[in-house]
């Protein structure tokens, strides 16, 4: 009886058909077409292999390759805003984490995986623009998962359950917490230079999103301010 084996989309019905590599061996042909058969799957898992690596080690093999520059990373968190900051000597900036609701917790599903890959273990500076729930929601998940230095808030008073939350949290965590005004400078790499602009020291405007924290970020040429 014939037997009918593929190997890369050939179909090979003969047992005394060998596929051009294998001519000119001497011996037994009898268990090659059962052999051939299983390098498409040897060849697709070591694909599946090679993607995964990649997955998993390229963000952070990227960050040593440029550990000397500033690097910036704007995280895909839906409604609301997050944003990293890995700064040439290795510590790290988080403005914002995301939102987080009973469908989606930015800080559990998105931003601590994604530190996960560049390796990071530690946030450095939280810096929590104003409190409203997409901007602030995933930092909850941040703080009880990652130790964080210091949060810089504006400070300014908004009757919030997911506010009062991260209070709390930073309070339990003793972690550091910063009231922001203009012209301080946060002090993260003695080659980046980031200074608050805004908002006033007096908080004079009735809305959490105009008392919301302004930074100017200045590393060699780069001379930007950043606001969200």
């Amino acid at each position: 009886m014939k037997s009918i084996k593929k190997y890369s989309h050939r179909v090979i019905e003969n047992t005394e058909e060998i596929p051009l590599f294998q001519r000119g061996i001497q011996g037994d042909y009898s268990r090659i077409p059962s052999t051939v058969s299983r390098l498409p799957f040897t060849a697709a898992s070591l694909l599946c292999c090679f993607f995964l690596l990649t997955f998993y080690l390229l963000p952070s093999t990227f960050y040593r390759l440029y550990a000397s520059q500033l690097t910036v990373h704007f995280l895909d968190v839906g409604q609301g805003d997050s944003t990293l900051f890995q700064f040439p000597n290795g510590t790290t900036m988080l403005i914002d984490g995301g939102p987080a609701d009973n469908f989606y917790d930015a800080g559990r599903e998105t931003i601590i995986p994604y530190l996960d890959t560049l390796g990071i273990k530690k946030i450095d500076a939280v810096v929590m623009t104003h409190p409203h729930r997409d901007h602030i929601g995933g930092l909850v998940s941040v703080f009880m998962t990652m130790p964080v230095s210091t949060v810089y808030d504006p400070g300014f008073a908004y009757p919030s359950p997911i506010y009062e939350r991260c209070l709390r949290l930073i309070g339990e965590e003793k972690i550091k917490y910063v009231k922001s005004s203009p012209q301080m400078k946060i002090k993260l790499d003695p080659n980046v230079e980031i200074t608050v602009l805004s908002p006033p020291k007096n908080l004079p405007w009735d809305d959490a999103n105009n008392n919301s924290i302004v930074l100017k970020i200045q590393y060699k040429k780069i001379n930007e301010p950043y606001c969200l």
